[in-house]
């Protein structure tokens, strides 16, 4: 199927191929049955080896599946976990959250849940249990398997990549390709979401829930300033992108820093129309789910720990005692922050020999096509994006996997190779952009062949290495727990008999 996928893709994407040569702006029956096969395709590839890891398919009973357990719980009233076999002595010990104390008492605890008072409860956020748990549990009777709705996310994300790079491709750079395009949107969805392919249950679907949350956020957001020009619609664009804005921080509170992107977004629309009561009354559409859902995640919070600003971070139970961190002011190191900045970006991997030959290091060192990014600094990027008045958009697109990174390291312990999907999609989407608007000003017809040959092929080697990075044991996934099906996948790769 990986080979079929591979011939078919080089068919339609070569330098001079038909898709190659039609413009984003061209609507044609086959440019729609194209982005629907490779939307489709890499929803396929991306989700069915989902339920290859025991660790993360539910074949383990009670194993990752506190999302399954919390539906259970609001279907029957209340809102800890309620678990039955609640060690009486964490209520006895000095510091019930650290784990060499509870290691030398012999408690067991729940682990990645927050305990207060001698209750569990979610340390993820709620809001992928509103979505698809509960309602799941409620009409059909059964529990959701956890990895499905992180397939369910994934598959959101896909289609909202592809939505919104075409959005932007058709409103600011209308001589890109089809072919670019498809290939692009489809290098952003392997490189976002590869992690949760591999291990997709309960972690990776609080980051996938936040990421499709935050990728039709800025959808509608986009449609909303720059493309609709019906007044009667620009509210309700806003309106959308507010509310799925707003659930990103019920999902994953880091990714949901993305939200300020609508910062410079709100001034470009106030700048760019004639402010009336109709403008404000758009404005306060966009503003008022997250009033509304920031209200509710208070009163949440607060019935939980007594706190309407704490979402459990502190009461974790997990690999280290986060209730002895204290406020972010109080733990802040500059020179601890560079460092672990350095390694969220920076970090040289060390690659090896033996099959798949990579190993996890910086964003920029797994993903070298993200560098792409920086171009938008480039003299012509940076005169076209002033003149399309979303200059101001671009700086804060580049500035937030920094912004969410600092925070990323700030709150955990360390950082794990799944903490990078917090940023991935954003620096894809940015890398989409410089390279968008460096094709938009090439007029040389050789010059632009050779330019979409190179994208083209950086794009494929992004998405050969999602795959290779997939392979790598780690994390309890396919290849960690069956070692031996390395060899079998080496050699059907390489038609080795």
């Amino acid at each position: 199927m990986v080979y079929l996928c591979a011939i078919v893709g080089w068919i339609l994407l070569r330098p001079n191929s038909r898709l190659q040569k039609r413009a984003v702006t061209e609507n044609s029956i086959w440019t729609a049955l194209a982005r629907a096969v490779f939307i489709v395709g890499t929803i396929i590839l991306l989700v069915w080896p989902m339920k290859l890891a025991s660790r993360w398919n539910g074949k383990i009973p009670e194993w990752r599946n506190q999302y399954e357990v919390m539906a259970r719980a609001l279907r029957d009233g209340h809102i800890d976990l309620n678990y039955d076999d609640v060690d009486p002595r964490l209520e006895e010990m000095e510091n019930p959250y650290d784990p060499e104390a509870r290691k030398e008492a012999g408690v067991k605890v729940h682990w990645d849940s927050a305990y207060y008072k001698g209750k569990y409860y979610l340390y993820f956020g709620i809001v992928p249990v509103l979505l698809l748990f509960l309602p799941h549990l409620l009409i059909r009777g059964t529990s959701l398997v956890t990895w499905k709705a992180t397939a369910i996310f994934s598959a959101f994300i896909v289609l909202g990549l592809f939505a919104l790079l075409r959005l932007i491709a058709r409103r600011f750079y209308p001589r890109m390709t089809q072919g670019l395009l498809l290939v692009l949107s489809t290098a952003c969805s392997f490189l976002s979401l590869w992690y949760a392919t591999a291990a997709p249950a309960l972690y990776c679907t609080a980051i996938v829930a936040a990421i499709a949350m935050m990728v039709w956020s800025f959808y509608f957001y986009f449609r909303a300033v720059f493309v609709e020009q019906r007044e009667s619609l620009q509210g309700l664009w806003a309106f959308l992108g507010g509310v799925c804005g707003a659930l990103a921080a019920g999902c994953r509170p880091p990714i949901a820093v993305a939200n300020l992107l609508a910062v410079p977004l709100v001034i470009t629309f106030l700048r760019t129309r004639k402010v009336t009561s109709r403008t404000i009354r758009h404005v306060v559409y966009a503003i008022l789910p997250y009033i509304v859902v920031a209200a509710c995640l208070m009163v949440y919070n607060y019935v939980r720990f007594e706190n309407p600003f704490e979402f459990g971070q502190v009461y974790q139970m997990t690999v280290a005692d986060q209730h002895a961190y204290g406020s972010l002011l109080e733990t802040f190191s500059l020179s601890d922050t560079l460092k672990g900045l350095q390694r969220q970006f920076l970090r040289v991997p060390d690659y090896k020999r033996a099959f798949p030959w990579l190993r996890f290091g910086g964003a920029y060192f797994n993903f070298p096509i993200l560098l792409a990014s920086f171009l938008l600094f480039l003299p012509g990027s940076v005169k076209s994006a002033h003149r399309e008045k979303w200059f101001g958009t671009q700086l804060m697109l580049l500035a937030l996997p920094f912004i969410i990174s600092t925070l990323d390291v700030l709150w955990s312990p360390y950082l794990l190779e799944r903490y990078r999907m917090d940023i991935y999609w954003l620096m894809a989407i940015a890398a989409f952009i410089a390279l968008a608007a460096i094709y938009e000003r090439i007029r040389s017809q050789r010059a632009a062949a050779v330019f979409r040959g190179v994208v083209t092929a950086a794009a494929m080697v992004t998405i050969l290495c999602s795959v290779l990075f997939f392979l790598v044991p780690n994390d309890a996934n396919y290849t960690q727990e069956v070692p031996e099906a390395l060899d079998k996948i080496r050699r059907i790769m390489f038609l080795i008999p």
